[in-house]
């Protein structure tokens, strides 16, 4: 039902998230995805993991920064954890929360305007966690009032150098293994895996009742 607030993504497909929370625009944006067993010493600790994530992604970021701008141009939001207040903005990226990315127009001034572009969510079980983000790359015309990195500054990375460099150091930042890596050779999914991502997708999240669910 809140969705009928934003009538510029009216016509966009519509999935339910499983961690809950704002809505994502998965338009021109890119999106990570980790899983934590229960052993990761960082299972159990929500913040010191969106940290770390976030940290190894605002590294990347300054790296492709133009020379005129100063390196405190984005940085991590700071404000009391649990903000979710009723009446909070549809967009997830219209929201404010501890630990996310914030690109400040004018990095010196405190009352300068700041733009969200990173923002994770954390869904536990069992004590294993998925924790998955979206870096906001450029405006969509599904969300007009939100602007993206190419939109702020003239940043020098290309997508793909993006997800080649994120894919090498995120799993150097937690201390996990590249799976997609068996010594030195690639390995082939198992075939049971498109069949039941078919099932999960037809049964669940393209379900109205999972949809609407409360």
């Amino acid at each position: 039902a809140d969705r009928a607030q934003h009538p510029a993504s009216a016509s966009a497909a519509l999935v339910r998230r499983q961690s809950g929370g704002g809505a994502i625009l998965h338009d021109h944006e890119l999106t990570y995805s980790l899983a934590l067993p229960q052993k990761h010493p960082l299972a159990v600790d929500a913040p010191s993991l969106y940290h770390t994530v976030h940290e190894v992604i605002l590294g990347v970021l300054r790296s492709h920064l133009p020379r005129e701008c100063p390196l405190s141009t984005i940085r991590f939001a700071t404000g009391l954890p649990g903000d979710e207040k009723k009446g909070e903005p549809f967009l997830c990226f219209q929201r404010r929360a501890p630990g996310d990315l914030v690109f400040f127009e004018e990095p010196a001034n405190p009352l300068a305007k700041d733009y969200k572009i990173v923002g994770s969510a954390q869904r536990r079980n069992r004590g294993a966690v998925l924790q998955h983000g979206s870096i906001l790359l450029a405006r969509s015309d599904y969300g007009p009032e939100l602007a993206g990195l190419a939109d702020l500054c003239d940043n020098t990375f290309t997508t793909t150098y993006l997800i080649t460099k994120l894919s090498a150091e995120l799993p150097k930042a937690l201390g996990l293994e590249i799976l997609c890596q068996v010594e030195g050779h690639e390995r082939t999914p198992n075939n049971q895996r498109p069949a039941l991502a078919t099932v999960l997708r037809d049964e669940k999240y393209g379900n109205r009742l999972w949809t609407q669910r409360r």
